[in-house]
C-alpha cells in the first residue's frame, strides 16, 4: 500500500446540510442527493475520523501528507487474511514513513516488524486549543476552547500474545521528528 509521494489527506468528518426544501423531493429519495454538504462546521463540533492502513508493506511518500481531526486515530499494520474474522491481523512487514501526519493530540499506532521513520518525517501529535464555535452569542455556555493534550505514538511488533521480538526494528533518521508536546495557553 503506498501513499503516493506529494498526496494530501484531510480526513475530516463531512455533515449534510439540512437547509434544502424537502417537500418537493419524492419519498425515498436518498438524503445525500439532494443535500449539500454544511460548510464551515467547527472542530469542536465535528467527531474526529480515523483511518486504518492494512498491509504487509505501506509506505507514506516523501511530501505525503495526512490531516485529521484533534483526536483523531491513525492505524497502520497487517491486513487480516482473506477469509478470517478476526480484526487483530498482527504486525506489517513493514511500515516506512516518509511524510508528515498531523493529528494534533491524536494517536498514530504503527504495528509492523520494521518500521522506518525517513529524514524528512514528521508525526505531529501535539497538543492544541479546540475553539469553542459557539462562545460568544447569546445564551451560550462555555469556555472560549477546550485545551488538549499530547497525543499517542505507538511503535509495536507483537503479533498476538507472542513476545519474540527477534528480527523486528524501528530506525529514525536524523532528521525524522515526533512531537508530543501538550499545550498551554489561556482561555475565557
Amino acid at each position: 500500500l503506498i501513499v503516493a509521494a506529494g498526496a494530501n489527506l484531510r480526513v475530516i468528518q463531512q455533515n449534510l446540510s439540512s437547509v434544502v426544501d424537502y417537500s418537493a423531493v419524492p419519498t425515498g429519495t436518498p438524503v445525500g442527493a439532494t443535500a449539500p454538504l454544511t460548510p464551515g462546521l467547527g472542530a469542536d463540533q465535528r467527531q474526529p475520523v480515523s483511518l486504518t492502513f492494512q498491509a504487509n508493506s505501506i509506505t507514506l511518500g516523501q511530501g505525503a501528507r495526512i490531516e485529521t481531526d484533534p483526536g483523531a486515530k491513525i492505524s497502520f499494520g497487517a491486513a487480516a487474511a482473506p477469509g478470517s474474522t478476526s480484526t487483530a491481523a498482527g504486525p506489517a512487514t513493514n511500515v516506512l514513513l516518509l511524510g508528515s501526519i498531523l493529528d494534533h493530540s491524536g494517536t498514530v499506532s504503527v504495528n509492523a516488524l520494521h518500521t522506518w521513520l525517513g529524514s524528512q518525517s514528521t508525526i505531529d501529535l501535539s497538543g492544541t486549543a479546540i475553539a469553542n464555535s459557539r462562545f460568544g452569542f447569546r445564551n451560550a455556555t462555555g469556555q472560549s476552547a477546550t485545551l488538549m493534550p499530547g497525543g499517542t505514538l505507538i511503535l509495536d511488533a507483537q503479533s498476538g500474545l507472542s513476545t519474540n521480538l527477534t528480527g523486528s526494528f524501528v530506525v529514525a533518521d536524523v532528521g525524522a521528528s515526533v512531537d508530543v508536546s501538550g499545550y498551554a495557553g489561556a482561555i475565557s
